[in-house]
């Protein structure tokens, strides 16, 4: 095994010299951009790049990458995906500026928030690919982050609708949370837990 992982690192030296520098290009670029860098924004970036780290482990070490034919790292598919993860980040860079237009903080949240999901789902991807299991209580909480990040909405203020429109516009049983998620959504969510614990007992 430690055979393996020596030339596995010596073999890619230049994708390591890249993706280190794709990194490096891609903080101090956003971090110029943003002023310093936003914490959710952190956390994206951090999951993207845990998201390309265990993508390659997956095609190099364990075989068994559903993005190339044989399994395999190649060259071509770590390439693409670095254009992805770039092209990720410049979508979060468009949301800021629509933000500005705008006159809000809502969009860039709500993109920084659906991406950092999808990468997250994908890093869980590619541990299960690994022969890694993990508890349950994380597809709950994937659940509840899903739920917000398709909850978020621009101010009224923004769109221009009152207060009055939206009530009748939505179920009176439905209570909205300060975060955004829906109470009730949450609520079902625990109970059907609630039920599938008490079928395991």
């Amino acid at each position: 095994m430690k055979d393996m992982i020596v030339e596995l690192l010596s073999s890619n030296l230049a994708w390591k010299d890249i993706i280190f520098g794709a990194i490096s290009a891609a903080v101090a670029i956003l971090a110029g951009f943003f002023g310093g860098l936003p914490q959710n924004l952190l956390i994206l970036m951090i999951v993207m790049t845990s998201d390309y780290i265990t993508g390659l482990i997956v095609a190099a070490v364990f075989h068994t990458s559903p993005k190339t034919k044989n399994g395999r790292a190649e060259s071509r598919a770590g390439l693409k995906g670095l254009f992805r993860k770039c092209a990720i980040l410049l979508v979060v860079c468009l949301s800021k500026l629509l933000d500005i237009l705008v006159g809000t903080t809502v969009v860039m949240d709500a993109v920084i928030l659906w991406f950092s999901l999808n990468e997250i789902l994908s890093i869980l991807e590619n541990i299960a690919l690994m022969g890694v299991e993990y508890p349950p209580i994380i597809n709950d909480a994937l659940e509840l982050l899903q739920k917000k990040a398709t909850s978020i909405k621009l101010p009224n203020a923004v769109t221009g609708a009152s207060n009055q429109e939206e009530a009748t516009g939505e179920d009176d049983a439905a209570v909205v949370a300060d975060d955004g998620v829906d109470i009730t959504q949450v609520e079902a969510l625990e109970e059907l837990t609630d039920d599938g614990q008490r079928e395991n007992q």
